[in-house]
């Protein structure tokens, strides 16, 4: 098992982590070296604009599809923990948790 760095803006290919769209190129990028027994680091350094959708594309999704791996081999970094980014993210590993607060939003 390895660890593999997956940068958010090389994916992407742009700055503003915005959309659904690319929430999802995020989670199948990370969806196969989970698959495949890889730990994973999403980086977020170069992302200017991040949005709750992207985040619930990405990392609620994988949160939801590998509940029991996800909080050991999924490691976010270069996002400032006192940020609305990192809220976001978080909100979106909490619903992903916790699917009874989703229906309730």
């Amino acid at each position: 098992m390895s660890q593999v760095r997956i940068n958010i803006v090389d994916i992407i290919g742009t700055s503003n982590a915005i959309i659904q769209k690319f929430g999802n190129q995020i989670f199948e990028a990370a969806s196969s070296l989970l698959n495949n027994g890889d730990s994973i680091i999403l980086d977020f350094k170069g992302v200017s604009n991040l949005t709750s959708g992207f985040c619930n594309a990405s990392i609620g999704q994988l949160y939801t599809k590998y509940p029991l791996i996800a909080s050991e081999n999924i490691i976010i970094e270069n996002i400032d923990h006192s940020s609305i980014w990192f809220e976001k993210i978080q909100d979106s590993i909490i619903l992903a948790q916790n699917p009874e607060k989703a229906e309730i939003i």
